[in-house]
């Protein structure tokens, strides 16, 4: 028989393996289930229409082609430094964007150009496909590409050594200074279980100043706190577990998770993640949608019975199988006050084609 004793050191291994072990699904399902509360919601009143003009069709492969190109026409700039990566989408002043840093090309460049630091980040329309080379008004002397105390991970660590970190974006605000937001973990369940964000910590790409904000007070420009992945888990473990343990392996009544990929929406300035819901037993159509904010992490569900995104994709690529056009994965919009899928196509350079003139192809959902 285990006993543990948490005031005994030679059972502290012990007493730990004990309460991790009590703090896994089997015996806590419903707090699982209750980690991302969830509201049910009216689409037409909540998700309000937009013009094809303001449609985001631009995916990250999409814009670090776009960036790409908008490099190569400034010979200063790209001759030191390349774009990085990572490409997050956030609002500025309203407007859908994916945005990216520049990084220094190698160690001779960082060596030539660290004193200064990095002066500009792309920014990337994800309406119109349009790319921007923007000066920050103060560069990047803290970042991913810079080495030693200057690299943003390293000195966040330092400055945080007891705090456990999730992702790193890059971030600008409404004034043009470039920062990186860091999400905090926490453990809602027992010691080791039910991994959630409680914070966020705000870091000045040019200073270095770094600030911890509570998930509460985290500052309004802010897009990005919650990653993605942890949201769809906490989606799924939702879906999975609110009836109990022993119903999602026995009977599996109400049982859903969410569907095979997600995407992001704009909305009131913020950042949604949206994602179908499907019943577990998988068949090819979706119960509704989940959106999520990605700094508050308000969740709302709409009941809307349609095909799931798969098969909306595999529709539209049987119409348009002659333009060899790729998928990009579906973006749910409001068109005509009726959920709306609107999938990308890209062409074979990677950037989003329009075959119907300046249409994209949409598919209605049929309630």
């Amino acid at each position: 028989m285990m006993h543990c004793f948490g005031n005994r050191s030679s059972d502290s291994g012990r007493c730990s393996r004990c309460t991790g072990f009590f703090s896994q699904p089997i015996f806590r399902a419903r707090a699982y289930a209750a980690l991302i509360p969830v509201t049910d919601a009216n689409f037409a009143d909540t998700v309000k229409e937009i013009g094809y003009d303001k449609v985001p069709v631009v995916d990250r492969e999409t814009a670090a082609i776009i960036g790409e190109r908008q490099m190569g026409s400034v010979q200063e700039v790209v001759s030191q430094f390349e774009i990085n990566d990572n490409y997050p989408q956030i609002n500025i002043k309203g407007v859908p964007v994916r945005v990216s840093p520049l990084s220094y090309s190698d160690i001779i460049k960082y060596i030539i150009n660290s004193r200064n630091g990095s002066p500009y980040y792309v920014k990337v329309d994800m309406a119109t496909q349009e790319a921007d080379l923007i000066k920050l008004v103060n560069p990047l002397k803290y970042s991913k590409s810079d080495i030693l105390m200057r690299d943003i991970a390293r000195h966040i660590r330092f400055k945080y050594p007891t705090k456990m970190f999730g992702e790193t974006n890059f971030e600008v605000d409404d004034a043009g200074n470039g920062f990186y937001i860091t999400s905090v973990l926490t453990k809602r369940i027992g010691f080791f279980g039910g991994t959630d964000v409680k914070g966020a910590i705000v870091t000045n790409g040019s200073t270095g100043e770094s600030t911890y904000y509570d998930v509460n007070n985290v500052p309004s420009w802010v897009d990005r706190v919650y990653p993605s992945d942890l949201i769809i888990q906490q989606l799924d473990f939702r879906g999975k577990l609110a009836s109990g343990f022993l119903s999602s392996i026995i009977g599996q009544k109400n049982v859903t998770r969410t569907t095979q990929g997600y995407n992001y929406v704009p909305l009131n300035d913020d950042i949604y993640l949206y994602t179908g819901v499907t019943s577990i037993r998988s068949d090819s159509s979706n119960l509704g949608f989940y959106f999520v904010n990605l700094r508050t992490k308000e969740a709302k569900f709409f009941s809307v019975p349609s095909a799931d995104e798969v098969s909306a994709m595999n529709s539209a690529s049987g119409q348009i199988q002659e333009k060899n056009y790729t998928l990009t994965f579906p973006v749910l919009l409001n068109i005509k006050n009726r959920p709306t899928y609107l999938i990308g196509l890209n062409d074979a350079s990677g950037l989003a084609g329009n075959p119907r003139g300046n249409q994209f192809d949409i598919l209605e959902i049929k309630p």
